[in-house]
């Protein structure tokens, strides 16, 4: 058998402590001469430790650092070397080792330091312990002593350990499965640093199953209501999402949240109504089931709908006034402050309390003294955080201030705009109530109105200043005037737009703030009498290719029986709706398309393909707006209508 010598301690990655004492191992096979160890620096030689040892008296006590002539400073890259007398056999340390001063700071990898077997994905904790005082480190995480990604970067020393969901680099997303890896853990400038003393493996994920079992295929649930999801997993699959197809992609409804067996859900009131696709899928799509559910609108909501709808501060507290918009409420309730000035604010829950529907209960929330000479506070308070409570809509849950203080006492007034509204008789005239928040003003204030329809290219725009009458404005009240302004019934084409007002527009009179001096207000065409839905006649268009405008009475030759036609729908409702365009040709109804989506005051043109059969004269194209109340055509009364025939 040939003769060998092996190297064994330290073969790399150690921190030895200079002035301490450890032992130097090796091994020897067949060596029948003496042995020395020689310490290296950066590949090159600094000394002999010891020479003329026996090849079997391993191991060697060795006072870290000292060598035949001097001693070692502190520093990385250092490395034995065993050899015999005459240098015909030798082995080194694997990879450099490092010298510490004595006291200095240390890191140490506790968990994993080598045999673990984790499952990529899964979530799993990186410790390790320190000496160090406080500052951040670096993880990094090594494959066959490589460095392969970052872990963490800049993470708290101090906390010694951190969550890692296994596999994952900061890099380049997920290594693969194998063995050989290791974590390091390090300062900003390698000085202090530790690995795992031995690899471990990153093993693949069993492959796994989802079944759902509720709600099951074709099943019927109302739109806007939530329901409990049920499903049953096999395999390690932790985290889940519920998605939809809507638009022609895949977007998440819940999640992500733990494979727990079930999840509270609600397709919301601006999803497609009829066939619906659900699926329930790990969060990277590998694993997943689906089923297809027919939505329809059932009516109001038969749960609760909690919202803040205002704050004060009052008596060293802030009250927070909940409001259920849905159906009765009994239970706890929980809130969040969030207001930077009074630093962090603890969650505060309630004991349980009923809240009928379109009820309301103010809550008080401990908070420290209100700064001096500051009305109010940026910040926000949110009802049910967690989202604990199944409510119809949980956009609505949070309150986003300002919180204000009413014992705030100003020197100079504060006027604002409060409301603005139509008055119908006589026509033109409108009622502006405006808000004095500051102190007691006396004399006249002017107000600047402009109107300006915002959908269909400007076709209204007005400007008038009107004053108020001498007036008393008392403190913290409100002082309402009518003035004629425009009377918006001499523009029927205009769908919808909105009014600014700007109370003291050339800043005449000074005020404790003019930042608040602005409202916009928006208005329906149905305000005076219009239409909720329509076409806007001056921008229909047809053709094949080329599309050309169509005017409304108008003629038009077409060349081919299929044809397309670009539609301008216009919803001029406070509140958005489902339309269906209906054509209708020579008496007889060629095409129906259902669900267009048009949301509050929007405009919008859509393109429609559809079939003119050939008539040797010239005969009626009309098109119908419906909407979800009023879904019966009347053929006398059209939307649009212009004459075409097929070439």
């Amino acid at each position: 058998m040939a003769a060998r010598l092996t190297m064994v301690y330290p073969n790399g990655g150690e921190k030895l402590t200079l002035g301490s004492v450890v032992s130097i191992s090796w091994t020897a096979s067949n060596v029948n001469q003496n042995v020395k160890l020689v310490l290296l620096k950066d590949g090159g030689r600094l000394g002999i430790i010891a020479d003329n040892l026996d090849p079997g008296g391993s191991p060697y006590r060795w006072t870290v650092g000292q060598y035949q002539g001097g001693t070692a400073p502190a520093g990385d890259g250092y490395q034995i070397r065993v050899r015999n007398m005459d240098n015909s056999l030798s082995d080194l340390s694997d990879s450099g080792f490092s010298l510490v001063a004595s006291g200095s700071a240390s890191l140490r990898v506790k968990q994993p330091n080598g045999g673990e077997n984790w499952l990529l994905g899964e979530s799993k904790q990186i410790q390790w312990d320190t000496d160090l005082p406080s500052g951040l480190v670096f993880i990094d995480l090594l494959r066959d002593g490589a460095k392969v990604g970052t872990i963490a970067q800049q993470y708290p020393v101090l906390a010694k350990s951190v969550n890692w969901n296994c596999g994952d680099i900061l890099e380049n997303g997920q290594v693969p499965a194998d063995s050989g890896y290791k974590v390091r853990i390090r300062t900003s400038d390698n000085l202090v640093q530790d690995a795992s003393d031995a690899a471990f493996t990153l093993g693949a994920q069993p492959a796994g199953t989802i079944t759902i079992s509720k709600p099951v295929e074709g099943e019927t649930i109302c739109r806007g209501r939530f329901y409990t999801g049920e499903w049953r997993a096999t395999g390690t699959i932790s985290q889940l999402e519920l998605v939809a197809w809507i638009n022609d992609r895949w977007m998440r409804l819940e999640g992500p949240f733990t494979n727990t067996g079930s999840i509270q859900y609600a397709v919301q009131a601006d999803a497609y109504l009829g066939a619906f696709r659900l699926r329930l899928q790990t969060l990277d799509a590998a694993c997943f089931d689906e089923v297809t559910v027919n939505v329809v609108d059932c009516g109001p909501s038969t749960y609760p709908d909690l919202t803040v709808t205002g704050a004060r501060y009052e008596g060293n507290a802030v009250k927070a006034v909940v409001k259920n918009l849905g159906e009765s409420y009994t239970g706890p309730m929980c809130l969040r402050p969030l207001i930077p000035a009074f630093g962090q604010l603890k969650d505060t829950i309630y004991p349980v309390r009923t809240i009928e529907k379109n009820g309301e209960w103010t809550y008080s929330l401990s908070v420290p003294a209100w700064p001096e000479g500051i009305e109010c506070l940026p910040g926000s308070i949110s009802v049910d955080p967690a989202h604990q409570v199944v409510e119809s809509n949980e956009d609505n849950n949070r309150f986003n201030g300002p919180v204000c203080n009413p014992a705030w006492q100003s020197a100079l007034p504060d006027f604002r705009v409060e409301s603005f509204s139509y008055v119908s008789n006589p026509p033109g005239n409108y009622l502006i109530k405006l808000a004095n928040d500051g102190a007691e003003f006396r004399g006249q204030v002017k107000v600047r109105v402009i109107a300006m329809d915002k959908l269909m290219g400007g076709e209204l725009a007005y400007e008038k200043t009107v004053t108020t009458c001498q007036a008393t404005f008392p403190a913290h009240g409100t002082y309402g005037f009518v003035s004629e302004l425009v009377n918006l019934e001499k523009y029927p084409g205009v769908c919808s737009g909105a009014f600014g007002l700007v109370v003291d527009p050339g800043k005449e009179i000074p005020e404790a703030n003019e930042k608040n001096n602005f409202l916009e207000q928006p208005f329906f065409s149905k305000e005076w009498g219009g239409n909720w839905r329509s076409i806007h006649p001056a921008e229909v268009r047809i053709g094949k290719s080329n599309l050309w405008l169509l005017q409304d009475g108008g003629t038009r030759v077409l060349p081919s029986e299929e044809t397309n036609v670009s539609v301008p729908l216009r919803n001029c409702r406070p509140k958005g709706m489902d339309l269906t365009v209906v054509f209708r040709f020579d008496g007889s109804e060629l095409a129906r398309f259902r669900g267009i989506r048009m949301n509050a005051g929007e405009s919008k043109a859509m393109l429609f393909t559809i079939h003119v059969p050939r008539r040797s004269e010239l005969k009626p194209l009309a098109i119908h707006v419906l909407d979800e109340v009023h879904d019966d055509v009347n053929p006398a009364s059209p939307d649009f209508q212009a004459l075409v025939r097929v070439d």
